[in-house]
């Protein structure tokens, strides 16, 4: 905690604005007794989260698992990515994409593109790599969340909270590089523009080399440009309008990763890139949103939200195809592809909420209805002949040549979701909480433009009704226990394939089983956060196939589909976030996970690909002085397969460890300067992050980044 004295500046301040009587009341002069401020620095603890609930409530009064990684916490670990932010949750785990964009597991379950992303609470397709300088925090929540939010994986879901328009004006630019020509600006302006609109943009460019290089010795580069753009408005003193623009761009490479033979024999080296030098990609996003919220007299809010994202997605790729004796002779071969591939989503949300009394039971009541629209257009060039390559420097590289792939192909995607949830608070008194809901839900996959060209297929429509509930005891008034149950689902389409003998058979829905106990402690007043769960989520409906199986009276029937296979991840996961001491601010947890299939004849006694048994992490902040903090992360990922079947070695287990130093320039004028320093895998730890023979992604080694912030 720091403390720091009234200033004489502040006394004059204060004498100024005290009644005077007059210049002539000599014999009545006014003493003033010193006076000591306190002030206190962040402390990584978020005061009250939105994702679990769509309430904004206090930690201990939220049944479930989530975790808040707060602005200064991404300032200090320096994060340019959602991939830096969450190595900061034990329960998540990053894999790795061959075109750069980010994805993640959660308590062992994949994270989807288009279903596991929200943004201030609304679904957010997300293929970008998100530039995290425009948000204010970002919220993980573990396991099924279907309530609130409809059609998604049972991992959860990842809000990223944008910064908002601040009545006050400030300017904060700040400028970062590092390693591999890493290079980062950032302007961030914010301020009053009349006495009713509120402004705030927020522009940034950053590029960076990747550590590893093609065979002719470059060293490809990613590029990310961001364009923020967000209003407040006044309407009334009760009715508030809120503007939103954002324009992102980023253009990267393809790197697969590298290759094994069978024998686990690498081809050509860890730092060799065996895409072709032209396999580049290029993103585009752009993104519009309008919010009205209004606040009744009687502590009543509704908030009514609209979003328009369009994203495009092109690029050229290569894909790699190695030979029996590609890691002796270095030669390899490739396929050539092309995608052209473009989204339209629309969003919306809308959302009554309010306390209300029943006797003396106390009730936070939320009602809501939410909506997606999404389309997808895919134009593609993929298969056709192979091409030949090669390790060795002197072998030519031939430009990219849309002949060598196969013939192009298109179709449009459509998809609409809609539903109308209730939840309720349920206070009995200071002990004993419920938190209960249920959502109606209808989807619809539209057919294809294709099959509606061709007169096949059908429209397949889906109506969920999906519960959840939550107990929770407060032995005391810093602490929880708690108990809940949630839910997920996924729509599946009907089988089709001629060879199959459940062939057009309509298919449930994959669901999300989430059960959960925990127990959640504040201490040093309020400023630090003990959390800890024991978790089971089972997956069901998991469709199994048996290529075995023979019709005896249809030779042209050789498998069968059915639905039954499960998936049953259970742990136990622990955090530790805030103040700890009067200097030092950490935040900390570990996992252990068993992840387990059931029903699946292929897969049953196997464990997940990329999934590790046990996972920890550890970062803390020590103020040394008013001016100085020295901090450090430890981070632990455990050993894990790289393929469902299991049949190749394990990925060695690896711990990481990062240094860093910040020092806060003292200024008269009250801006403020301050500097950043951080090494990254400090030791040099040879790592592997993901993947298996066919593409394993390598992790970088040593590197450091500096930053300079200037805030007026």
């Amino acid at each position: 905690m720091t403390k720091t004295k009234l200033t004489t500046l502040a006394i004059a301040i204060a004498a100024s604005l005290s009644p005077v009587k007059s210049f002539a009341d000599t014999d009545n002069v006014s003493t003033f007794e010193a006076i000591e401020v306190v002030g206190t620095r962040p402390d990584y603890k978020t005061e009250s989260v939105s994702t679990a609930t769509k309430m904004d409530i206090a930690p201990l009064e939220n049944p479930r698992s989530v975790n808040s990684i707060d602005r200064k916490l991404l300032d200090d670990l320096q994060a340019t990515s959602l991939d830096k932010a969450l190595k900061n949750d034990a329960s998540t785990v990053s894999t790795y994409e061959s075109d750069g964009h980010e994805n993640f597991y959660i308590r062992g379950f994949q994270l989807t593109t288009n279903d596991g992303y929200l943004r201030n609470g609304e679904q957010k397709y997300s293929l970008i790599q998100e530039p995290v300088e425009m948000y204010e925090r970002i919220e993980v929540l573990k396991g099924p969340s279907g309530l609130l939010y409809g059609k998604g994986s049972p991992a959860g879901l990842v809000n990223m909270v944008t910064k908002e328009p601040e009545y006050q004006r400030r300017t904060m630019i700040s400028q970062d590089v590092g390693s591999n020509n890493f290079s980062r600006s950032v302007v961030d302006t914010t301020g009053s523009a009349t006495d009713d609109l509120r402004y705030r943009v927020i522009a940034s460019k950053q590029s960076k080399d990747n550590f590893r290089h093609y065979v002719n010795g470059v060293h490809p580069t990613t590029r990310r440009d961001l364009l923020a753009i967000m209003l407040d408005y006044d309407l009334t003193d009760d009715t508030m309008l809120s503007l939103s623009y954002d324009y992102k761009t980023q253009k990267g490479h393809q790197d697969s990763g590298a290759y094994f033979d069978e024998d686990g024999n690498i081809i050509g080296d860890r730092d060799l890139i065996l895409n072709t030098p032209w396999s580049t990609n290029e993103k585009e996003e752009e993104s519009i949103g309008v919010k009205l919220t209004h606040h009744f007299d009687n502590d009543w809010k509704l908030t009514a939200s609209y979003h328009k994202l369009n994203m495009v997605n092109t690029a050229k790729t290569s894909s790699i195809r190695p030979m029996k004796d590609s890691a002796q002779t270095g030669k390899y071969e490739f396929n050539t592809g092309k995608r052209d591939n473009s989204y339209d989503v629309h969003t919306g949300t809308m959302d009554l909420t309010g306390d209300f009394n029943t006797g003396s039971i106390e009730h936070k009541l939320l009602v809501g209805t939410n909506f997606v629209d999404h389309e997808y257009s895919r134009n593609s060039l993929y298969g056709g002949v192979k091409q030949a390559a090669s390790t060795n420097p002197a072998t030519p590289i031939y430009g990219f040549d849309p002949s060598k792939s196969g013939k192009p192909s298109s179709n449009v995607y459509s998809n609409f979701q809609t539903g109308l949830y209730v939840q309720d608070l349920i206070t009995f008194n200071d002990y004993w909480q419920v938190l209960a809901g249920a959502r109606a839900d209808y989807y619809i996959k539209y057919r294809s433009k294709n099959d509606k060209r061709d007169g096949k297929g059908e429209d397949t429509e889906y109506f969920n009704v999906l519960p959840s509930a939550a107990v929770m005891f407060h032995p005391s008034a810093d602490s929880t226990i708690y108990a809940s149950y949630s839910q997920s689902f996924v729509p599946q389409t009907p089988i089709s394939s001629s060879s199959d003998a459940n062939d057009g058979m309509e298919r449930e829905p994959e669901l999300g089983h989430l059960y959960e106990i925990g127990y959640k402690q504040e201490f040093m007043d309020n400023s630090a956060i003990f959390e800890t769960s024991l978790f089971q989520i089972v997956k069901e409906n998991i469709s199994v196939t048996d290529r075995k199986y023979r019709d005896p009276n249809n030779p042209a029937i050789t498998k069968k589909t059915e639905q039954g296979g499960k998936q049953i991840n259970t742990g136990i996961d622990t955090t530790i976030t805030g103040r700890v001491t009067e200097l030092l601010t950490v935040k900390a947890g570990a996992q252990y996970l068993i992840a387990e299939y059931e029903g699946q004849p292929k897969y049953d006694g196997k464990k997940i690909a990329d999934v590790p048994q046990w996972t920890a992490n550890a970062w803390a902040n020590y103020e040394l002085t008013d001016h100085i903090d020295l901090n450090a992360g430890v981070y632990y990922i455990g050993s894990r397969y790289g393929n469902s079947a299991n049949d190749e070695p394990k990925k060695s287990a690896y711990t990481l460890a990062d240094v860093g130093a910040i020092y806060r320039m003292p200024m008269d004028s009250g801006d403020e300067l301050s500097f950043r320093a951080k090494i990254n895998n400090v030791f040099d730890k040879e790592y592997e992050t993901s993947g298996d023979y066919s593409g394993m992604s390598i992790g970088e080694g040593r590197n450091y980044m500096l930053s300079a912030q200037y805030e007026f």
